[in-house]
């Protein structure tokens, strides 16, 4: 697609002229077409020769100037010659953007009080993430986690405002964060593990995914990413995608997937909020043996790469591996603290499932770094890691040591001349090999792949031998210095030493496009190794090389504190054990004189009802009422009620309410009023004023546009069913699309509409224009829209015309006319508000 992809429904004449742009780019560096200009460009972007690993060109394969712009605009160009787009046509409107784009910043930021402020980070997406996490809850600039995989400096919030004692200190938590495509590269899991808490809790805090996804992933890609059920994950980790649920989206990217012979990945995004309550929320309570069921089932699937069904059946692609053990127990800390559960019954449980499964080939080669990692994050220990009892504690390796930590580093050096064999590979045929460490000896043979690399030595601390400092070599791979690997394992497998055990690096296999590395490294593609005991290449230290108190770092958090809460929300699970399909809302009634009138009333006076999409309202009576909030939409429409008048308490269980074209139930459009502002929940908000007015006579591709805003299950019903049989987001859909298509066919956007759902009360809608959404790659209607209720007491006006049920109508006359209330009634008009 190139920079079509952001043409939005202009696509089809930007689609030819970018993709020119693109080769003509790649081809000479800039975007000018005069060849006098292309010459005289002899000065390098400096942004294209330098990046962490030293001076190389390394840009990525994608990189396309003109992307980031809205292309879109082209759809508000008459029909003439302006058109038919050229590569220079794209490359002046980028520039007029820009340039209209810096004049606001500037504009901006000469107020009196700009309140602007960036703040930049170079290094890695997750790391950065978990850096802000920890300065939140230690207090602390120094982070203990490094900025790449290759650096030995931790990251330190030093550049200002992360002080914990500053008065206006920088923010930490935030109502927008914006991922771009990280979850192809770093996945989906460990992107909502790093940023939901960073997020406010707010409903109008919103974090934005966008994945390319392939078209054989269309339709259950997502779900698969997601390493779990959707609504099993969201209600584990609190956090909803927002189209998902709701039934329709408010951007678009059908322009992507027209062609269904194109095999080029197509974009989704995704928006993930919490629940649109106004009140607190409790944390979710689920049963341990069910959350183990729920646990192991994301383990399954996270490392899905091991599973022998896939290798075997060679299904297995060569691709990133967005996951590691020390990415699982991350996702479990997060979890941990934040639900209600038995915590201890349910990781004992999860690893009992994990201990005896035969469907992952190398899983008991990567248990103990499993084990290692659940330790260091705090999640739970599990058997021989914390029995100082095992192995053989006067090793030579802990001779002198007075404390065995459950964890300690492995860190190992080696030599420059064992990467010269790497090095010689084309970067384009190696591609990106990924490496983990081994300790093997005659029993025992395991993986680690948490590891952390750098140039130069690993110099033991004066004050105590056991920490390392670490020598960075600022030269990097232009230098001569060794590599220094670094590793954390159970402190109980070095215990257990034979002249045999050996310590590795190699590359993992299924993870390099070339097979002529096997020639090169051998079948085991190791390309390093040495005995546990040679104190010339391998040291043992409480932490990695300068990174003291990494391990209490890490640890994150405690769980959350357990409480009796006057409502309680538990995960129901189905057949399959490892999917949420339900929820029980507890409501306890604990003021004295609601509970006398509790275990007083009758069973007829107590009712339950569903009132929003994820609220239902307990009534006891007339004047006794309770809202039981739910963290995930709802389906509230066949509740299961436990009355315990003894306890003071009731319990309704209701179904949850999955990805559905009809939409949420009760409220399609969650609005949400707090701190004195009116938040819509699963709509975005869109500046009129600053979106481009559409030419009416311009827009022949508006038809086009508007056939693919249906789904194929919407579009089968709307061709077969009536209008009551149909869905309401469906209905909806059709709506807008008549307006629209009137407003087209007339070529006049100034049509009058009238719709009305029942017989005393309709709305009216003046379309004043339509204009460009440029950012969601769709338009949108500016229109005022006023409220109307019809009497029956009143006789009609002689020229009124009829309405009907959702139906669209319209006067010739649209600029004076206005289309009236049904017969026989009148309207009384409120005030009218523009949308």
């Amino acid at each position: 697609m190139t920079s079509a992809r952001s043409a939005g429904p202009a696509w089809s004449y930007v689609v030819i002229a970018g993709s020119a742009h693109f080769q003509r780019f790649w081809g000479t560096g800039v975007t000018f077409d005069d060849a006098n200009q292309i010459s005289a460009a002899t000065f390098i972007n400096p942004t294209f020769s330098y990046d962490s690993s030293g001076q190389a060109f390394n840009v990525h394969y994608g990189t396309d100037p003109i992307l980031s712009f809205h292309l879109g605009m082209a759809a508000s160009f008459p029909l003439s010659a302006q058109r038919c787009l050229s590569a220079s046509k794209l490359v002046e409107m980028a520039k007029q953007q820009f340039q209209e784009w810096c004049e606001a910043f500037n504009e901006r930021i000469n107020l009196k009080s700009p309140n602007v402020i960036i703040r930049m980070f170079a290094g890695d997406a997750l790391a950065f993430a978990r850096a802000l996490s920890i300065c939140t809850t230690t207090n602390s600039i120094d982070t203990g986690m490094f900025p790449s995989s290759w650096e030995a400096v931790p990251i330190r919030l030093d550049g200002g405002g992360y002080s914990g004692n500053q008065k206006n200190r920088a923010p930490i938590k935030f109502n927008i964060i914006d991922t771009s495509n990280l979850t192809d590269h770093l996945g989906l899991v460990n992107i909502l593990v790093v940023t939901i808490p960073l997020l406010q809790k707010h409903p109008a805090a919103t974090l934005f995914t966008n994945t390319l996804l392939s078209p054989s992933e269309v339709g259950g890609g997502f779900a698969r990413r997601a390493c779990s059920d959707i609504t099993t994950l969201s209600l584990i980790l609190g956090i909803i995608p927002v189209s998902y649920v709701s039934g329709f989206a408010t951007q678009t990217n059908a322009h992507e997937i027209r062609d269904e012979l194109d095999e080029r990945p197509r974009q989704e995004t995704i928006s993930w909020k919490v629940a649109p309550i106004g009140g607190v929320l409790e944390p979710l309570q689920i049963g341990a043996e069910a959350l183990g069921n729920i646990l192991f089932n994301i383990y399954l699937q996270m490392f899905s790469d091991e599973n022998i069904s896939r290798v075997f059946g060679l299904k297995l692609k060569i691709g990133f591996v967005h996951y590691v053990r020390a990415s699982f127990a991350t996702l479990l800390a997060l979890i941990k603290q934040r639900i209600r559960c038995d915590w201890t019954r349910a990781f004992h449980h999860m690893i009992s499932l994990i201990e005896r499964d035969k469907t992952l080939l190398t899983g008991s080669n990567h248990y103990q770094d499993l084990c290692c990692q659940l330790c260091i994050h705090g999640v739970g220990t599990v058997g021989a890691i914390m029995d100082q009892n095992y192995g053989n504690l006067e090793c030579r390796i802990f001779r002198d040591w007075d404390h065995i930590p459950p964890v300690v580093c492995v860190v190992m050096k080696v030599p420059r001349k064992h990467l010269a064999e790497l090095e010689r590979f084309d970067p384009d045929t190696l591609g990106t090999p990924i490496l983990h460490c081994e300790i093997e000896n005659e029993s025992h043979h395991n993986f680690f792949s948490a590891i952390q690399f750098f140039f130069g030595r690993a110099v033991p601390s004066y004050l105590d031998p056991r920490r390392l400092l670490a020598e960075e070599d600022s030269t990097l791979w232009d230098g001569t210095s060794p590599l220094i690997v670094s590793f954390y394992v159970p402190s109980w497998m070095l215990t257990i030493q034979t002249p045999g055990t050996q310590v590795r690096l190699s590359i993992r296999p299924g993870s390099t496009k070339t097979s002529k590395i096997y020639s090169v490294l051998g079948p085991y593609l190791h390309f390093f190794s040495a005995s546990l005991l040679d104190q010339n290449h391998v040291q043992i230290a409480y932490e990695r090389p300068g990174n003291p108190q990494e391990l209490f770092k890490l640890r994150g958090p405690v769980s959350i504190k357990t409480s009796s809460p006057s409502q309680l929300v538990t995960m129901i699970t189905g057949k399959e054990p490892v999917n949420a399909t339900g929820l029980t809302g507890r409501v306890t009634f604990d003021d004295a004189g609601l509970q006398a009138a509790f275990r007083a009333c009758s069973l007829a006076d107590i009712s339950v009802a569903q009132t929003s999409p994820f609220t239902m309202l307990v009534s006891i009576g007339q004047t006794h009422k309770k809202t039981i909030l739910f963290p995930y939409p709802i389906d509230g429409s066949n509740p299961k009620t436990r009355i315990a008048r003894a306890s003071s308490y009731i319990e309704v269980d209701v179904r949850l309410r999955g990805s559905d074209f009809n939409g949420l139930l009760k409220n399609p459009f969650p609005v949400v009023y707090q701190n004195s502002v009116l938040t819509p929940w699963n709509v975005h908000h869109i500046n009129l004023a600053k979106s481009p007015e559409l030419d009416m006579s311009c827009l022949e591709w508006l038809p086009s546009h508007l056939s693919i805003t249906l789904s194929e299950a919407e579009y089968v019903s709307k061709k077969n069913l009536p209008r009551l049989e149909r869905g309401l987001i469906s209905n909806v859909k059709c709506t807008i699309d008549e307006m629209f298509s009137t407003a087209y066919e007339f070529h006049n956007c100034q049509q009058v509409f009238t719709l009305r759902d029942s017989p005393d009360r309709g709305i009216l809608i003046v379309l004043n224009c339509l204009r460009l959404d440029l950012a969601s790659h769709t338009l949108v209607a500016d229109a005022c829209v006023e409220r109307l209720e019809w009497s029956c007491s009143r006789p009609p006006p002689a020229n009124c015309v009829p309405g009907g049920n959702f139906s669209p109508s319209w006067l010739s006359d649209a600029e004076t006319g206005l289309i009236l209330p049904p017969a026989n009634s009148a309207a009384r008009v409120s005030q009218m508000t523009r949308t």
